[in-house]
């Protein structure tokens, strides 16, 4: 199933220490595995927040959300 993953960050502070303003990507890439990666997609918030939206496939089946209709009791309901 795919599945969505949503990082916001702040520009300003992306150019002044990188490394740990993108590490909880990394992480999260290493977590899921490279193999399981989509699409990743960078996109701007605002004047200084981006957002990077990873699409990722989680290796679950798809079930679908079945609402159950309530049972009746007896002839009249």
């Amino acid at each position: 199933m795919i599945r969505i993953k949503v990082f916001q960050m702040n520009s300003n502070r992306l150019y002044d220490n990188q490394r740990k303003e993108l590490s909880p990507i990394e992480e999260f890439i290493a977590q899921v595995g490279y193999d399981s990666i989509k699409n990743i997609i960078m996109s701007n918030a605002g004047s200084v927040i981006i957002c990077y939206t990873i699409f990722y496939e989680d290796n679950q089946p798809y079930t679908p959300y079945v609402e159950e209709e309530p049972k009746k009791k007896g002839i009249f309901g």
